[in-house]
Formats: C-alpha cells, structure tokens, sequence
C-alpha cells in the first residue's frame, strides 16, 4: 500500500531543503537531484509539487518573508525598532533569509514573476513602515502623506542597504554595528528619534 503524502508538507520540506541547499552553496547548489536526495525521495516527489527551479525559489522566498513577517510580529513589544531589527541579519537565521532574498533578487531580475513578486514584497515593507510613521505621531505635525511616504522609503533603503553589507562583511558588520547605523539612518529620517 503506498504510503500517504501531505502535499502541504511535501512541499514545506522540499521548500526548507532549497532554504538550506541556497545557504550552503548558492542558488547553483538548489537542483531537483540535489533536492531529491536531501529530501531522500525520488526526483519526481520534488516534480510533482514543482514544474521548475523557479517555482521551488518564489516558494523559498516566499517562506522566508514568512519568517520575517513572525519576527516582526513577535518583536512588536520591542516597538518600531524592534520591528526592524527583526528585519536585519543579526543572526544566523536572519542572515540565512538575507542569502535567500539576495538569490532571489538576481533571478528575479530577468524573469518577470519573481520581479512582481519582489515589487510586491518591496511596496508591503514600506507601506508597513509608512502606516508606522502616520499612526505614531513621530514625524512633525503637518507631514504630508507624500512626505510621509518618502521617509519610509527612506528607511527602507538604509535598512536593504545595511543588510546587504551585513551580509558581505559580517565582521565588520555585526549586530552592533547594524543596530548602530540603523539608529543613525532612523535619526536621518526622523528628527526626533532616539
């Protein structure tokens, strides 16, 4: 008798295998085969939840804005700044979502569902930061909603751009040096904050 398959978890471990085979070598290292054989399955239980590499890569992407999205929930009590350390590869494991979103950017370059997906995923960050900014009386009385939206923006970028260098010179860049530019990059920003 065959042995039943949840396809919600088949693909959740086909998923979490491309998680570590893209931390641990790259994009290049995420192949059916190489799947198949973390998953210690055969290479058409990996095909038959995905048609092609770039399904198995939005569904990895996918899973680490999930985690992402978790800890800036659970640092909600941790406040706006909290919210966005969750953000940031502090540690091993938000460095490892850093190593997916970065494969994730170079694919999503040329192909144009991963780009929407990208974009879409851009505009959610921001627009959490924005809806930030117009509920905690933080910016100057009179902030226009397109100034606003231009600070979020802002922030966003110095977040990306302190991330992506984490990411590439982690001694340099560790937690405190990120906690750091971040609280600089906020007082840009924001000129009241502290």
């Amino acid at each position: 008798m065959p042995v039943e398959v949840d396809p919600i978890e088949r693909m959740r471990e086909v998923t979490e295998a491309a998680h570590a085979l893209i931390c641990e070598g790259g994009l290049d290292a995420v192949t059916v085969r190489a799947l198949a054989a973390r998953l210690d399955c055969s290479t058409t239980a990996v095909t038959h939840y995905f048609k092609n590499k770039a399904e198995i890569l939005l569904a990895t992407y996918r899973h680490s804005v999930a985690r992402v999205r978790r800890r800036r929930e659970e640092n909600a009590s941790g406040g706006f700044v909290g919210q966005l350390e969750a953000i940031l590869p502090l540690n091993a494991e938000q460095r490892e979502d850093w190593l997916i979103y970065i494969a994730f950017w170079s694919e999503a370059l040329c192909d144009p569902v991963l780009k929407a997906e990208q974009k879409a995923r851009n505009r959610e960050i921001v627009a959490a930061v924005n809806a930030h900014l117009a509920t905690a009386d933080i910016l100057p009385e009179g902030t226009s909603d397109e100034a606003r939206m231009s600070v979020a923006r802002g922030i966003v970028a110095a977040l990306y751009g302190i991330a992506v260098q984490a990411v590439f010179d982690p001694e340099r860049w560790d937690a405190a040096s990120q906690r750091d530019a971040l609280s600089r990059a906020l007082a840009t920003h924001i000129p009241d904050h502290s």
